[in-house]
């Protein structure tokens, strides 16, 4: 009879661990599916994206010229670098005060290259950053509903870059300038003004 009892009370145990691991099983195939889905709706997603930019064509030399302030925070241009890639729109602007400075870069995601050259950009833009080190940090922030990546790389030096429109990869880097200047920096700049399609 004990013998009995302990059978029943074994085949219940095991009985109670077999129905337990297969609803963790069936919950974590449940939460593995819908990551799944995510991914694949964002692949889809990004593929028509990329087809889209595909038939644009990217901006030219004179307009990033003239797209580019003749001064930001009050700092004034001192150099322009055209596109440096062939096939790819881009521009890059410098301002500079003595030892103040912004740099601010932008490439097109538009026409065949354009959109592998901003694909590093676009994949950023869906990862959420929090990483600190003895060299600073990268965070995730919020600028008046624009997603970008802050990185501070020492007192008074930093780095932020953005996706914007799905269409433009964006990258900012300031030295000797505040965070509380990114406001301006932003204002001034006024993405806004670049097309989206």
């Amino acid at each position: 009879m004990k013998k009995s009892i302990k059978s029943i009370a074994s085949a219940f145990i095991g009985l109670i661990l077999l129905v337990s691991c297969g609803g963790k099983e069936s919950a974590q195939s449940g939460e593995t599916m819908g990551v799944e889905e995510d991914i694949e709706s964002s692949s889809e997603s990004n593929q028509d994206n990329a087809e889209t930019l595909t038939e644009l064509s990217p901006l030219t030399t004179e307009q990033f010229k003239a797209f580019f302030p003749e001064t930001i925070i009050g700092l004034p241009q001192t150099s322009f670098v055209e596109s440096f890639m062939p096939g790819i729109g881009s521009g890059s602007a410098t301002y500079r005060t003595a030892n103040r400075s912004i740099r601010i870069m932008i490439l097109d995601g538009a026409g065949e290259k354009g959109a592998d050259a901003v694909g590093t950009y676009k994949f950023s833009h869906t990862k959420d950053y929090d990483e600190k080190g003895s060299w600073g940090y990268t965070k995730t922030i919020d600028h008046e509903g624009v997603k970008m990546k802050e990185s501070s790389l020492g007192e008074d030096r930093f780095n932020w870059s953005l996706f914007y429109k799905d269409r433009f990869a964006v990258d900012i880097d300031a030295k000797e300038v505040t965070k509380d200047e990114l406001d301006g920096i932003m204002k001034d700049l006024n993405l806004e003004r670049l097309p989206a399609y």
